[in-house]
């Protein structure tokens, strides 16, 4: 059966996106702690992403050979995605550089992910399963509220509006990779476990080094503020907590929480904020050795 005759819903867009003016040091409502919880994640993500890329481009010659027609367009529309995402975050992270912060995060991520590359294919999948639906969540809490996004300046207003959107049209994929690498049920719940200490973990110290580099760290109005953040009535938790039990039920899967109303409204939203790519030519991209650093180039572009 011919692979290249099935084609992926998910679009890969280019962000018409501008970081060469920067943005304020404070820019989500001039409250550092939002700030720094958004920069705390754009410190995360060019690493982050980098190996799930990897995780996902180790599966397409199987994919190939298997016929998985349909897994395989969703699997390259997922690589292509996240390398623009990896682009982005770059730049994103240069203006934090300059604003003064350290990326604590780079190379203590970098350093997990090396003791990742010793562990079966299929632990990897589910790791990157794991990494998929927190982002998921996060993208559900903000979509599901468009006015979440209020107070937020461009351009990282722009990216995390672009961001969450993606996140949840691939949030299928790498779930559906670990599935067909014959992925059980508690390899996903140690998976998802051991993921998400990592990121408490590094995000907590990436956020934390912002706010003490600021000198606001110990300040009673940032911690007061951090607790009506996470715990108040539309608190984060209260949100990511039905989602995260959802992951830990043996009969999971990521499409049991319908999000095709929140992809197509901002969908609608963004219109004229990005370019969707050319799938024939980030398909040829896709053959590279590192597609995170592809120039993909628009349709018909």
């Amino acid at each position: 059966m011919s692979t290249e005759t099935v084609a992926s819903s998910i679009p890969v867009r280019r962000l018409n996106v501008d970081f060469s003016a920067g943005f304020p040091r404070w820019w989500h409502s001039g409250n550092p702690y939002l700030t720094h919880y958004w920069d705390s994640l754009s410190m995360f993500f060019p690493q982050g992403e980098r190996q799930t890329i990897d995780w996902a481009r180790a599966c397409l010659a199987d994919l190939q050979n298997s016929g998985q027609t349909a897994l395989l367009a969703d699997a390259k529309a997922f690589i292509g995605q996240e390398a623009a995402h990896r682009r982005v975050h770059v730049q994103y992270n240069e203006v934090l550089k300059a604003h003064g912060y350290r990326n604590w995060v780079e190379p203590l991520l970098g350093w997990q992910l090396r003791r990742a590359e010793s562990f079966p294919h299929r632990l990897q999948l589910s790791l990157g399963a794991a990494f998929e639906h927190w982002t998921t969540i996060l993208g559900d809490y903000y979509l599901s509220v468009p006015s979440r996004f209020d107070g937020m300046a461009d351009p990282p207003r722009r990216v995390w509006e672009w961001h969450s959107l993606e996140e949840t049209e691939h949030k299928t994929v790498l779930f559906d990779l670990y599935r067909w690498k014959g992925g059980g049920y508690l390899l996903r719940l140690f998976g998802f476990l051991f993921m998400t200490s990592l990121i408490v973990l590094d995000l907590s110290v990436a956020q934390a080094s912002m706010l003490f580099h600021d000198r606001v760290l110990h300040r009673p109005s940032t911690w007061g503020f951090a607790m009506r953040f996470w715990f108040g009535r539309q608190g984060l938790l209260w949100h990511h907590l039905p989602l995260v039990w959802a992951y830990m039920k043996p009969g999971f899967h990521p499409s049991q929480h319908d999000s095709s109303a929140l992809v197509e409204d901002f969908r609608q939203r963004l219109q004229g904020k990005y370019q969707v790519l050319d799938p024939a030519r980030m398909a040829q991209r896709l053959a590279q050795s590192d597609p995170a650093e592809d120039s993909l180039q628009p349709a018909g572009g």
